[in-house]
């Protein structure tokens, strides 16, 4: 219990939330990611959740229909950063976290994600298939990208430039198609 309060003090909600309910909850119980919001709701059902002060961009592709929410200047546990819930065919697939590398320390968050899951492994893009593009937008993340894999679950730590990046996905949805 001491290791979640630690996490809760470097993470943003969002993903202390996510891993909390995760590892105490049934895995047929949804996971509270953050106001009521839950892998599987639609991009109407977050923006209810969330407010609707967001960027909303869609794509389609020939497999699937893509869809981005961004909201910028979320402050969670005093942190500031910008949220991104990633949707496959109208069903809440994936969240990310980016946090200004003045506002949140990689090192520390890695430090702190490992006291609580354990010891992460390479992000292998290959192994992922679609599910890249949750933590990435090209499908290549950054150099060392890490990943905390638990369940159907994977949270993935990068070090994008300085910024640190926060990607909590459902690999049992149509992301990991």
């Amino acid at each position: 219990m001491k290791k979640l309060f630690a996490l809760l003090s470097v993470l943003c909600l969002l993903t202390v939330a996510a891993v909390a309910a995760f590892a105490e909850a049934p895995a047929q119980n949804p996971i509270n990611l953050r106001n009521g919001i839950t892998f599987g709701m639609t991009p109407e059902q977050v923006i209810a959740a969330e407010g609707p002060n967001c960027e909303r961009d869609t794509e389609r592709t020939p497999a699937f229909v893509f869809t981005k929410l961004e909201y910028e200047h979320v402050m969670d546990q005093g942190v500031p950063c910008e949220l991104q819930y990633i949707f496959i065919d109208n069903a809440l697939v994936a969240v990310k976290a980016n946090y200004d590398k003045r506002d949140a320390s990689y090192q520390e968050m890695l430090a702190q994600m490992t006291a609580l899951l354990g010891e992460p492994v390479p992000l292998d893009p290959a192994a992922l298939g679609n599910a890249i593009y949750a933590v990435d937008d090209d499908g290549h993340p950054e150099f060392g990208a890490l990943g905390f894999t638990f369940g159907d679950m994977m949270l993935v730590l990068e070090n994008d430039g300085g910024d640190t990046q926060v990607t909590f996905m459902d690999l049992s949805s149509a992301l990991a198609r």
